[in-house]
């Protein structure tokens, strides 16, 4: 028992002199590791505001009636964005941080600047805005990539960077001078401008179908499916608003034989339809659509979904 408390004490008296080997305020590796310095902690900020940017501006733009180009861009923004503005989240998770949910001042009024422009001049400013934005962010990121001090979060970036310019370099490839719309109603082609207003005024007719044209009374009574090939419901008519851009599909869902059913809107940016166009072996008109399918939303969300009254 005696040897005991010897031991004891010895491990006692041991202890003061190992703590003062330490260096004065240490931590343990793990919570060293949660720690951010400021260079971390703004970067983190600037980019996942960036993030919110982008998928906000971008789902704008697919609510406008801009043509194919601008439509393919603004959905591989958001969808992009929205992964590596998760990922940030985890990143700051594990530092312990909060990332900022709203925009900045800045980001605020390209936002307000947007919401105030339409056709064209949306277009424009829309393009402008997104070769600025990713040539801040490749700098934000470039610099952090040189001189961040976070081995994890550098990681990161460098794999993001190349995403970066690449979205900078579509961003400059999107035409400068998108058609505006004039009128649009069923018979007409979806999606698309039946003219476009030059500087002088003059509007351009167009002759026959493109690529991505459909008409809008080939869509009614067509099925839409998910994407898991499920059919969830039949298009009975198409809104516009009075720019002539489609804003929804109406589409009867839900009942049995046609008892039961109800008419829900859906929104035109969350359906994809797949034409067919003239080719040596195509035995359909130019343009004819062949399938509709909606993103993002099961038969079940759209029989829960409110009804869409015509009158």
């Amino acid at each position: 028992m005696r040897q005991l408390y010897l031991a004891v004490a010895v491990c006692a008296a041991a202890l003061p002199a190992y703590a003062q080997g330490q260096p004065q305020g240490a931590t343990p590796q793990a919570e060293q590791q949660q720690q951010a310095s400021p260079m971390t902690q703004q970067f983190l900020s600037k980019a996942a505001i960036g993030d919110h940017y982008e998928i906000q501006s971008s789902r704008m733009a697919m609510e406008k009636s801009l043509g194919g180009e601008f439509q393919n861009f603004a959905r591989r923004i958001i969808d992009d964005h929205t992964k590596s503005g998760e990922k940030l989240k985890t990143l700051a998770k594990n530092m312990n941080l909060q990332l900022p949910s709203e925009l900045d001042t800045k980001h605020s009024s390209m936002i307000e600047q947007l919401s105030s422009a339409s056709g064209s001049q949306f277009a424009s400013m829309y393009r402008d805005q997104q070769i600025d934005a990713h040539k801040e962010a490749i700098q934000l990121y470039q610099q952090y990539s040189q001189q961040g001090d976070n081995a994890e979060l550098r990681q990161f970036v460098d794999s993001t960077i190349p995403a970066l310019q690449e979205h900078l370099q579509l961003a400059q490839n999107l035409p400068q001078e998108p058609g505006t719309a004039v009128s649009q109603a069923p018979g007409m082609q979806m999606g698309q401008k039946m003219g476009r207003h030059t500087a002088q005024g003059e509007t351009k007719i167009i002759g026959s179908l493109g690529p991505d044209h459909v008409f809008a009374s080939d869509l009614e009574d067509m099925d839409i499916y998910s994407t898991a090939g499920e059919q969830i419901g039949e298009v009975s008519d198409v809104v516009l608003n009075r720019n002539g851009e489609t804003v929804a599909l109406v589409v009867g869902v839900g009942g049995f034989l046609g008892l039961g059913e109800k008419n829900v809107a859906i929104p035109f940016t969350a359906v994809e339809i797949s034409a067919s166009r003239r080719d040596e072996s195509a035995t359909t008109e130019p343009g004819s659509p062949n399938r509709i399918v909606l993103r993002g939303m099961t038969r079940e969300e759209l029989e829960a979904a409110p009804s869409f009254e015509k009158d």
